[in-house]
């Protein structure tokens, strides 16, 4: 945070620093006007606000927890009415892994979603995201099965914004047998996948 009373070595909640300009598109702003939360030892959420005199109030937030060797993860999401158009957008970015989760599997999941692909072009502020061309989701299940290998059952969705495709592998399930040494350093792995 920026602003802490009274000073404090531990993290502590508090105003986060924001910025106040002025664009054609957007009219007269005050971005970024935000508070940090500690929720716990384990997790934080910080609280967004942009106010633009042309195209409204845009409300974002972004969450992290991390209960190794639990589970870890993270959650960005924005919303705006737009006040010219009046448009709903949105933005979901989210990750999460789980190493004890049901009957001693592992869980990775992964959420992309926009309302539409100039969203984050028209609304973001960070270079490297006005180059995204693809958005990917998907849920894994995996369990180790000793003398076996791991067997893995998957859902994907995946959005290629340039070339306007799509696909959606509904279920995937792979089993791999372990990993085998060879010469000189090399391992080998074999398995085998399935996909719908």
């Amino acid at each position: 945070p920026f602003w802490i009373v009274p000073v404090s070595e531990k993290r502590k909640s508090g105003l986060l620093p924001f910025k106040l300009g002025f664009a054609a598109d957007q009219g007269w702003f005050a971005k970024n006007l935000g508070y940090y939360l500690v929720v716990n030892d384990y997790s934080d959420v910080s609280f967004y606000g942009d106010l633009m005199t042309r195209k409204g109030l845009q409300g974002r937030a972004e969450a992290v927890y991390d209960v190794s060797p639990f589970a870890a993860g993270s959650v960005t999401a924005a919303y705006i009415r737009e006040w010219d158009t009046g448009r709903r957008r949105y933005s979901v970015i989210g990750d999460h892994t789980s190493r004890r989760f049901l009957f001693d599997t592992e869980l990775t999941a992964k959420v992309d979603v926009m309302s539409d692909t100039s969203y984050v072009t028209e609304y973001t502020e960070n270079r490297l995201e006005w180059l995204k061309q693809e958005m990917s989701s998907f849920a894994s299940l995996s369990r180790r099965i000793a003398g076996v290998g791991r067997v893995s059952a998957t859902i994907e969705r995946y959005e290629d914004i340039v070339r306007r495709y799509r696909w959606l592998d509904l279920p995937r399930a792979s089993i791999s047998f372990g990993t085998r040494p060879l010469v000189a350093g090399w391992t080998v792995t074999p398995g085998a996948t399935f996909s719908q």
